[in-house]
Formats: C-alpha cells, structure tokens, sequence
C-alpha cells in the first residue's frame, strides 16, 4: 500500500475521482515548495524555489492498482512524475506523512496561476 496526496481532479467530489474506488481516504493536508497552475480543465503542480507556495489536497492509502490506475491517468513520465514528498496532515492522521504526488513536465508558461494552492472546481 501507498499514501497519495490528490490536490486536483481526483479528490472527492471531482471529475476523476471514480479512478480512486479503491482508495481509503486517510484526511486533508497540504506541501509546501510548490506552485499551482490551471492547465484547460485541471490543475498542475510544479516544484520552485523562486515563488514558493503551498499546496492543499487530500491523502489516500491506495493499493498497486490503483497507483497504475493513477500512473495512466496521470500520463506517467509523459505529463506528470510522481514524487515522494512530506504532507503536514490538517485533518484524519495527524503529523506529517510522506506520500507520493504528481508533479507537471510539460511547461506552465501563460497559464494561470492558482494563488490559494487550493483546485475547487467539481464537476
């Protein structure tokens, strides 16, 4: 089993979340050192230094799977890696967590900044 943090789409209540079925949800939490971005309909995350922010989602448990189900999703290695990364949990488990997220490879250049950290648009 796997912990994934999920910061767009594939939270409760969102488009794709129907690929997480399998998933135990585990709480709410955020990283920090990244900044968002809304690319057409969903968003994309990437790792700066120079504009640091802070990244809201929610933390999974999820089975092998499920991680491929979530490696196609995402386009692993072709639009999004994933990474282990430290989550501070604000809610279910408490502390901090590493769990794996998915990070943007292709360019965010002329998309729109999501300031808050936070993707709240279900559909």
């Amino acid at each position: 089993m796997q912990r994934v943090f999920v910061y767009g789409t594939l939270k409760r209540g969102f488009r794709l979340h129907h690929n997480m079925r399998e998933a135990r949800f585990l709480g709410t939490g955020f990283v920090d050192g990244f900044a968002m971005y809304r690319v057409e309909w969903y968003p994309a995350i990437i790792e700066t230094q120079d504009q640091p922010g802070r990244i809201f989602g929610e933390v999974f448990e999820v089975n092998d799977d499920t991680l491929a189900i979530l490696d196609e999703v995402e386009d692993r290695g072709i639009l999004y890696e994933r990474f282990t990364r430290q989550v501070q949990m604000l809610s279910g488990l408490e502390g901090t967590v590493e769990a794996l997220l998915y990070v943007y490879l292709d360019s965010i250049e002329g998309q729109e900044r999501i300031h808050t950290g936070r993707f709240d648009l279900p559909d």
